[in-house]
């Protein structure tokens, strides 16, 4: 005769789930680092993923349960499938906690009174991928606000046309796609550019104006995230970035 002891079912599929939604929100993680796939593809990818293992969580919990009432085989399994699960589920409770903390920076910019506008040309449009930022409200933010954002203007003691060469030269020196120019009669201009976040490759779109100044140059800064406040990358560490390599290819 051969005797079997039961064994906790939720508890021991628990693992398996758990591992598969890991596994698929690596593969969308990896499609959006190295593959050439749109932003809301990835997004459903890694979603299905963490819905994966937030099932695999509440199996592996009702398999412990089940161990500590009834007596059942399969605690060992069950807690495989916890553990799984919970570094899974790390990441996105570590980006809600951020999203929770972090101020709305949706559309962000340095000159409050008059944001830059994107074009609407074509060729702005399609660098854009038809993504059209819409017209920013005459004054996005308190001062106090914006003050302790950190994203305030940056002035240049050159030219407004040199000042845009070097806003231009430090965009690209940052990896950012340079998708539109447009000089103007006073000497400053503007561009437009795609930056992207590090690990997931969303998209960003930076208005980059010049406007010449009694002792040099303005240069203003716009921010806009596709996704809202839930876009990865912060629209102040953007413009803060800029700066500084603008800095950089002054003094260089």
């Amino acid at each position: 005769m051969r005797l079997t002891e039961a064994r906790t079912r939720a508890g021991g599929f628990s693992p398996k789930l758990a591992w598969f939604g890991l596994f698929v929100t690596i593969g969308g993680v990896l499609a959006a680092r190295f593959g050439d796939v749109g932003s809301w593809p990835v997004i459903a990818v890694i979603c299905t993923g963490w819905m994966l293992s937030a099932i695999a969580l509440l199996l592996a919990i009702t398999g412990l349960v089940v161990v500590w009432r009834q007596g059942l085989r399969g605690a060992t399994a069950a807690m495989h499938g916890f553990v799984i699960s919970c570094l899974a589920l790390a990441w996105p409770a570590i980006l809600a906690a951020q999203i929770w903390r972090s101020p709305d920076q949706t559309d962000l910019s340095t000159d409050t009174f008059s944001p830059p506008a994107f074009a609407t040309t074509a060729r702005a449009a399609a660098g854009r991928s038809g993504f059209v930022p819409p017209p920013a409200p005459p004054v996005q933010r308190a001062a106090a606000d914006q003050a302790r954002l950190m994203a305030l203007p940056l002035f240049l003691d050159q030219q407004p046309a040199d000042a845009l060469k070097a806003a231009e030269t430090a965009a690209l020196s940052l990896g950012w796609t340079l998708t539109d120019t447009v000089d103007a009669p006073d000497g400053g201009g503007q561009f437009e550019a795609v930056a992207r976040s590090d690990l997931l490759r969303f998209p960003q779109y930076v208005a980059v104006r010049v406007r010449p100044t009694a002792d040099g140059a303005q240069l203003d800064v716009r921010v806009v995230s596709v996704f809202g406040r839930y876009s990865p990358g912060s629209g102040v560490q953007r413009i803060l970035d800029l700066h500084e390599a603008v800095q950089a290819v002054d003094e260089g």
